[in-house]
């Protein structure tokens, strides 16, 4: 019983490689797509012939990013029409009809349906027209020790694997730009605490080969330890400096003149003294003035007491 289910099993493994291999060969061989890179110019012809009797030939395009639009040319009168952008003309041959989008970009993308109109009808046909837009790629360490590889802005997504023995856990997202290109984001996350390399390889249609991007992740609290020692070091770095400014520089010197300069105003009272002396001085000549003063007039007094006597007597 366990060996029927895995042959059944194996033959089912075996059918999807099969379908894989046949959509990707008829990806490739299928003549109604055309795929340019952006900024290129395209060229469109149409399946069908203008031949002998032309009389009109109209492009209908239906694009992914923006309305409808169309553009027409009759032959009677040399008549053109186009409401697309002015990037985008036709040319009319003998045997081809050949629509040409100059500086393509991704806005162009879409399906462009030929109309021939001539003796033998209206044959019709449409092309499929795929912009690829071609991605950054990055790689960087995350603070949780993860490694995070990106293709940015590209068109379309950007497929992403890793290749370690060391496989753990990988996550992706995707996330579409205001430019209508996709960011795609893979985050793998190592099993073991050791140093562990990781590559990262991004598949994209644009790239002629896929780009590889290699990135070590250290082991586990090597970086958590750096961020604890450091402030350590920050710390002694700095009273090394300062020990050292403190003694080559003036510092001390300054303070210890300070010291001696308080000390001398203290021991040398005499600047207080001739600030006291002179106000002393002054108040005890004041004092003899005044006492001279009223000596000299208390005599005057009696002086003039005598002499208003002498004038009674003769008078």
């Amino acid at each position: 019983m366990k060996t029927d289910k895995l042959n059944m099993k194996f033959l089912q493994e075996i059918q999807i490689v099969f379908l894989l291999v046949v959509a990707v060969g008829f990806h490739k061989v299928r003549s109604d797509l055309i795929v340019v890179s952006a900024g290129s110019t395209a060229t469109i012809n149409c399946a069908n012939e203008p031949g002998k009797e032309f009389i009109m030939s109209t492009w209908k395009v239906y694009r992914v990013y923006k309305p409808f639009c169309h553009m027409s040319f009759m032959i009677q009168g040399n008549q053109t029409y186009n409401n697309c952008n002015n990037r985008t003309h036709q040319d009319i041959g003998t045997q081809r009809v050949t629509l040409t989008i100059k500086d393509t970009i991704l806005s162009d993308e879409g399906n462009y349906t030929c109309e021939i109109v001539n003796e033998r009808g209206t044959p019709t046909s449409t092309i499929t027209l795929q912009v690829l837009v071609t991605p950054i790629v990055l790689i960087r360490l995350t603070s949780s020790r993860s490694a995070e590889c990106q293709a940015i802005g590209g068109h379309p997504a950007a497929t992403i694997w890793w290749n370690s023995s060391f496989l753990y856990e990988v996550t992706n997202t995707t996330s579409m730009e205001e430019n209508k290109t996709t960011t795609v984001t893979s985050t793998y996350t190592p099993e073991e605490d050791n140093q562990t390399e990781a590559t990262c390889i991004v598949h994209h249609p644009a790239f002629k080969t896929p780009v590889v991007l290699n990135i070590t992740i250290p082991a586990a609290g090597t970086k958590k330890m750096w961020w604890v020692s450091l402030p350590v070091v920050v710390v002694i770095v700095v009273l090394v400096t300062i020990l050292l400014l403190w003694q080559r520089s003036s510092l001390r010197n300054f303070f210890a003149n300070k010291k001696e300069d308080t000390s001398e105003l203290q021991e040398n009272p005499a600047v207080i003294v001739e600030d006291v002396e002179p106000y002393a001085s002054f108040t005890q000549k004041v004092n003899t003035i005044y006492n001279s003063t009223s000596e000299l007039s208390e005599a005057k007094e009696k002086n003039l007491a005598a002499g208003d006597g002498i004038r009674k007597i003769y008078f």
